[in-house]
């Protein structure tokens, strides 16, 4: 929770100072709108206590529209300040230690005698790891890489996700098997684990993407995954390229910073 709200202030105190720079070039003045015969009217008011105000015609609507975009910035920037002064007094009386991570706190012998209310992370990633399963077989006359975790994989793209996953600390299983109504068992490239959110996505990587059969396949395979529940950008990660076009280290990171940290 913590770490949530501290990324909520972050993305607030981006938004104030973008806001404060918009208000310090905003023109002067405020907007008032009335309505005659179902129609807008725009006037501007030097301050807000005048009694009269300057009627806006439509060679002056872009002035309208900057005077609705500054009290709109000033109610943002209002409605910022207040939800970041909530954050900081809430994180300031949030405790240290709560009863999740009291466990953690505890000497290792002691450790051992008690049941922890919660798996730890530690223990929640190593069972998640440690689960066997069958992969698929790799036939004899396909190139096969190996990755640093070990395992034979099926390409060079492959091979590059698998190693930078595996340097993030980012858990992973290769061709985990997966049941979809409809397809049978399928095999996903990687089956990959966000250890902050204790969160399983499916990760393939589509690398014919100049292949018309191919391309004819995957939109089958992606439309059984979400029959099924498995969505791109929710649960579900895709990568692609194509002979010219080929995936990249910054795309990969860009995944695991976006969908695994």
């Amino acid at each position: 929770m913590k770490e949530v709200l501290k990324k909520r202030a972050e993305e607030l105190e981006c938004l104030k100072q973008e806001k404060l720079t918009a208000l310090a070039t905003a023109p002067s003045g405020f907007l008032r709108i009335s309505h005659y015969r179902n129609r807008a009217q725009y006037y501007k008011r030097e301050n807000r206590e005048d009694r009269y105000d300057r009627y806006l015609r439509k060679d002056s609507r872009d002035e309208a529209r900057a005077l609705a975009q500054k009290d709109y910035d000033h109610e943002v920037l209002n409605a910022a300040e207040k939800e970041l002064n909530v954050i900081y007094k809430f994180l300031s009386l949030y405790p240290d230690v709560t009863v999740e991570n009291v466990y953690d706190s505890l000497h290792e012998d002691r450790k051992n005698l008690v049941v922890p209310i919660i798996e730890t992370t530690d223990e929640f990633v190593k069972r998640w790891c440690s689960v066997e399963y069958e992969r698929k077989m790799l036939d004899e006359d396909v190139i096969r890489y190996r990755t640093t975790n070990g395992e034979l994989v099926r390409s060079k793209s492959e091979w590059m996700i698998a190693n930078m996953l595996k340097e993030n600390g980012i858990p992973y299983r290769y061709e985990y098997p997966l049941y979809l109504r409809g397809m049978g068992t399928v095999h996903p490239d990687f089956c990959v684990l966000n250890i902050r959110t204790r969160k399983e996505y499916f990760w393939e990587h589509l690398g014919m993407m100049d292949n018309v059969e191919y391309v004819d396949r995957v939109i089958k395979k992606i439309a059984a995954y979400q029959e099924n529940g498995f969505f791109p950008g929710e649960n579900l990660i895709l990568t692609y390229e194509t002979r010219r076009n080929v995936i990249d280290p910054v795309q990969v990171r860009l995944m695991m910073d976006r969908f695994l940290k």
